[in-house]
């Protein structure tokens, strides 16, 4: 019996790193465990490098970085994002590479990662670094795209999915206040041409989006993330 009980969780263990290797066949978003804090600017040119994306293409539309060992990325396309993926997965945990882990994103497309942000910060809370969003290869403001593309039926959908469902804000009240932008003419000389300026929000002791009841990250477990 022992021996028996042994060898279903020996094939459970190995089904599920199975399933943790590999995407869902509609998948466009990723989860990146950090194993160091990086500026949205270093990740993105972390992204480009290490997956060989030119300086002016942009194969993602949505990057968040809400905590300092998790980074959001969703892709225009579950070719993109799968593409990625492998790549991550045999880089992930090598010395020097600040990714630790990768899995499969919680949410597919970008209307449902800027939902689920916008219901957050309704919620409970506040982030210290805004998302960046991308359309057609070009940044747009966060007002703009989450005015654009979230509705409010979309948003009280991911409301109803957050513990406690207790909004501290109307869904009228969804857009973040963001700080001013940061001057185009001082950005990282590291960034090439084609990716500067990226238009990050300057963040300052007034105007801070607190990460509320975020859980510690060290050690994060990807199960627990919502």
């Amino acid at each position: 019996m022992v021996a028996m009980l042994d060898a279903v969780v020996a094939n459970l263990s190995e089904q599920r790193r199975a399933s943790e290797s590999q995407l869902s066949s509609n998948a466009t978003s990723i989860l990146f465990k950090l194993s160091c804090k990086l500026t949205p600017e270093d990740f993105v040119l972390f992204l480009h490098r290490s997956c060989g994306y030119p300086a002016t293409q942009r194969p993602y539309n949505f990057i968040h970085l809400p905590w300092k060992q998790l980074a959001v990325v969703n892709f225009v396309s579950h070719e993109e994002c799968n593409f990625c993926f492998r790549v991550m997965k045999c880089l992930a945990g090598v010395p020097g590479v600040p990714v630790a882990d990768v899995r499969e994103g919680l949410h597919l497309g970008l209307e449902a990662n800027l939902a689920h942000f916008c219901a957050k910060c309704c919620q409970m809370s506040s982030y210290e670094t805004l998302p960046l969003v991308f359309v057609n290869n070009q940044e747009v403001s966060l007002k703009l795209a989450c005015q654009s593309l979230v509705s409010d039926d979309l948003l009280m959908h991911f409301l109803e999915q957050l513990p406690g469902h207790k909004t501290k804000k109307s869904p009228m009240q969804k857009i973040p206040k963001a700080g001013k932008q940061p001057n185009k003419q001082h950005h990282n000389k590291m960034v090439p041409p084609g990716l500067a300026p990226l238009g990050l929000t300057k963040q300052g002791p007034n105007n801070l989006l607190d990460l509320g009841s975020a859980p510690h990250v060290d050690g994060l477990d990807f199960n627990t993330l919502g």
